[in-house]
């Protein structure tokens, strides 16, 4: 899989599906889109090529946004990766690029790529002002001669699976209201830690997290993790206060090592602050990972 960053990089060779979005957490309705494209592809035996956006427009649009990517940049090109494309385009989102037209940005992909077929979300619009919808595209396919696909937005029930929705339970704290939206439990990568403590045998390890990535609301939380070796999942106690200068808290076992990615399983407390002692939060929720399996969700849409 080759992963382009530049619009000055090499053309992508053979002839190519294309689907753009923001992608923001490659949830089930992405998925949705983005298997059928990949069905395709492998059909006529055209390369995938995927076009996203690093850091999401909203970000750079909105100064000060928070609490908004449910993606790293590394985590999104991960989860797309898994659909084993020819390429990820990943693009840096800067003002310039927002002023760009909808036509000036299809020129730059059209230059890049030999297109035979384009697949789209529903609600998906590109360019300066949102021209790059339906009515422009199709006008742009028959000049260009691609065929054009809209695909539907996932959907399980009357709301609709979407980046907001996840957003909006995060919020609320409600990690496993998410966990069927995204099809896979809401994930954080890690850096290192940037303090560390020992506290009744068990290591509080304080972590630094940027403004604009999202992170469950305030409080205790049940999480499995990662750590850099494959190790794992081991469980672990996540102390969330937002709006503090390191507002995540693990509580696990020095044995298990720093991990560099973790998963919310399942609120304890609505309350930061460790309820009880750190032994007692640990065991807790050591004992709720314990009980707890791993679902499969298949992508969600309309036919």
């Amino acid at each position: 899989m080759r992963v382009v960053r530049s619009f000055d990089e090499p053309p992508i060779a053979g002839p190519v599906l294309l689907t753009i979005g923001t992608f923001d957490g490659v949830h089930r309705g992405h998925r949705f889109l983005l298997e059928q494209a990949r069905d395709r592809a492998a059909e006529h035996g055209f390369g995938l090529v995927i076009v996203t956006f690093d850091p999401s427009p909203a970000v750079v649009l909105r100064p000060g946004l928070r609490r908004y990517q449910l993606t790293t940049a590394e985590r999104k090109l991960h989860l797309l990766g898994a659909l084993n494309p020819a390429a990820i385009v990943q693009v840096p989102f800067t003002l310039e690029l927002s002023r760009w037209s909808a036509s000036q940005f299809m020129d730059a992909l059209e230059a890049r790529m030999d297109l035979r077929e384009l697949w789209l979300g529903e609600d998906f619009h590109f360019g300066h002002g949102r021209e790059g919808g339906v009515t422009m595209l199709v006008e742009r396919a028959r000049q260009s001669g691609f065929s054009l696909h809209i695909v539907p937005r996932g959907m399980e029930d009357a709301a609709g699976i979407s980046s907001t929705r996840i957003r909006q339970a995060l919020a609320r704290g409600e990690v496993e209201q998410a966990l069927p939206l995204l099809g896979y439990p809401f994930t954080l990568d890690l850096g290192p830690p940037a303090a560390r403590e020992q506290v009744d045998g068990l290591v509080h390890a304080r972590y630094s997290i940027p403004e604009t990535l999202a992170i469950p609301a305030t409080g205790a939380y049940a999480v499995l993790c990662l750590t850099p070796l494959g190790g794992g999942p081991l469980p672990a106690a996540c102390l969330i206060e937002d709006g503090a200068a390191l507002p995540i808290t693990l509580v696990r076992r020095e044995e298990d090592g720093d991990p560099t990615v973790v998963e919310f399983i399942a609120r304890l407390d609505q309350d930061s602050e460790a309820p009880g002692e750190p032994a007692r939060l640990f065991a807790r929720a050591a004992e709720t990972v314990a009980s707890w399996r791993r679902p499969v969700f298949e992508a969600a849409g309309r036919l």
